[in-house]
């Protein structure tokens, strides 16, 4: 089945080509038969929460199998764009059984200048399906809310220096 098909019934045509008893070939008529596709895998995902303007830190929201069947050896992928970076853009989640969860965590960096408001992170989920194939799911957002940084690039430093020692 093609990854563009659309949920829906199709009909499919069947025959069947055997020998008779005397080795002679056999062909039936053709039965056309509807084959049920399902809806695409799904997934939905929470709130990143919030990061400040200026930042780096560590975001984590849920990832939920909103579909009908389990997806086996899932990794969530993260797309940063503008103004947002991150180094840690895949998170390994395993088997994600339909209307699970699992939270993951990425670190992200804001930009100093990024206008406070509601941003939408990109995000995928890679896994294995039932005929042991790759499936990469359609992208869906992730919102992180920027907040207005305080002390700009200075305090960015010290955060940052102070989050690697620990204070």
């Amino acid at each position: 089945m093609s990854d563009r098909a659309l949920a829906g019934e199709y009909p499919l045509s069947i025959v069947v080509k055997r020998d008779d008893a005397f080795n002679n070939p056999v062909v039936t008529e053709p039965l056309s038969v509807g084959v049920d596709v399902g809806p695409e895998r799904t997934f939905e995902t929470s709130s990143a929460g919030s990061a400040s303007a200026g930042s780096t830190t560590t975001v984590s929201f849920e990832v939920t199998n909103s579909g009908e069947a389990p997806m086996r050896n899932a990794v969530v992928r993260l797309n940063a764009d503008s103004p947002f970076e991150t180094d840690d853009d895949t998170a390994y989640v395993g088997r994600l059984e339909p209307g699970e969860s699992a939270t993951v965590q990425f670190t992200v960096s804001v930009d100093g200048a990024a206008t406070p408001k509601a941003y939408a992170l990109d995000t995928t989920v890679a896994f294995d399906n039932a005929f042991n194939r790759r499936v990469v799911t359609d992208v869906e957002s992730t919102e992180l809310r920027v907040e207005a940084g305080s002390g700009g690039l200075l305090a960015a430093i010290i955060n940052t220096l102070s989050d690697l020692i620990g204070l």
